[in-house]
């Protein structure tokens, strides 16, 4: 059974700003800054790696 939008009843629910426990904060530049950092250390982890495997197999050649 399909359920459209326009079947659901959300007049139970409050608003999200009434919500208890729910701090709305702007992020900004956060985490576009955060990502690009992830990102950077995936990269560098991945390098790393690949460095880690050559190294051992130029030992074993």
């Amino acid at each position: 059974m399909s359920v459209s939008e326009e079947d659901i009843d959300y007049s139970d629910i409050p608003p999200l700003e009434l919500r208890e426990g729910v701090r709305i904060v702007p992020v900004g530049n956060r985490f576009k800054e955060m990502s690009i950092r992830n990102c950077n250390t995936v990269m560098r982890l991945l390098r790393e790696l690949e460095e880690m495997k050559a190294a051992q197999n130029n030992h074993t050649n």
